[in-house]
């Protein structure tokens, strides 16, 4: 059995949001908190990175702002308490702090726009997520330039719900939701009984970020209790060459714990890929690949529950 570590860059510019803004006619500092958006970030490698030519759209329900004036290296703006989404209007660019001008490839990987919420007295996390082009080492001499991720769109078909939840997942029904699943690292190993051969994929430390319309079900819930955690997923070759996707749970928890309330599951479904890709040696690959899946969320330990599919692509590393 082979076993690689594997590093990435993934650069995160992260918005903050904090209770108790100034009072104002109509707010008061029991209602109001204020985002608070840093445009410089350190990779892994101690480089520091400055978003530029950036214009960002709030939506709310009381306030919808745009913000233009993204040259100081921190934005803030004052909002009411509630659901929100941002989007990163395109014209973006990013540069090296230390050599103004000097643009970097990156790609944008959170779902554009992006959820996030503003809690009394609680400080709300963002983060706009990029990819950054760099080099990496493994013991068998391959070549890495990013992080691993999982995206796409999930298609939500049905919801369950108990009664101690009320109706947590049921406004997601008919809706069409972004999300990213990143992690800047992963330990990836491979194994065979004979007959079939795995490639075992475990991740670092994960991001979890919803797009689309704000949910206070799955940003102000689900993501804060599934993001830090690690993941596990599995392809399998058989001899005549198909390759199956052995599903994906997030997520873990210990009945009767106090923490019950903040435990969810996340789960994409086993799958044949759509592309099979072997290496050499008849192991699956660990390129990006796509796959079709019935995808779930439930709150464990009760029936609140929400189903549906969709079409994700996964980077192993």
């Amino acid at each position: 059995m082979r076993m690689w570590k594997l590093g990435a860059y993934v650069l995160a510019l992260m918005a903050a949001a904090c209770g108790g803004a100034t009072e104002t006619e109509t707010q008061t500092p029991e209602t109001e908190g204020a985002l608070t958006l840093p445009l410089t970030a350190t990779s892994a490698d101690g480089k520091v990175f400055k978003l530029v030519g950036a214009a960002f759209e709030i939506m709310g329900p009381q306030q919808n702002i745009l913000i233009t004036d993204t040259s100081a290296d921190t934005v803030s703006v004052p909002l009411a308490i509630g659901a929100y989404s941002i989007r990163l209007h395109s014209g973006w660019a990013l540069e090296r702090a230390n050599e103004p001008g000097q643009r970097v490839q990156a790609e944008l990987i959170s779902p554009n726009p992006l959820s996030f919420s503003i809690e009394k007295g609680a400080t709300s996390k963002v983060r706009f997520l990029f990819k950054l082009q760099g080099e990496g080492s493994a013991d068998v001499g391959i070549h890495v330039d990013s992080g691993g991720s999982i995206s796409g769109d999930i298609q939500f078909q049905a919801a369950s719900s108990d009664p101690q939840d009320g109706l947590l997942f049921d406004s997601l029904v008919g809706q069409t939701v972004p999300f990213t699943l990143s992690f800047e690292t992963s330990t990836i190993t491979r194994s065979s009984d004979g007959y079939v051969r795995r490639l075992h994929v475990t991740t670092g430390p994960v991001t979890l970020q919803f797009g689309g319309m704000p949910s206070e079900a799955l940003t102000g819930r689900v993501a804060p209790a599934l993001n830090g955690t690690t993941a596990e997923f599995v392809l399998e070759a058989a001899p005549h060459g198909e390759v199956r996707f052995l599903g994906l749970r997030l997520g873990m928890g210990n009945p009767g714990t106090p923490d019950d309330d903040r435990q969810f599951f996340f789960t994409l479904r086993e799958q044949e890929l759509l592309e099979s890709v072997l290496d050499s040696e008849g192991y699956p690959s660990a390129k990006p690949f796509q796959v079709n899946s019935l995808v779930s969320i439930e709150k464990p330990y009760s029936g609140s529950r929400a189903d549906g599919h969709g079409l994700f692509r996964i980077t192993p590393y």
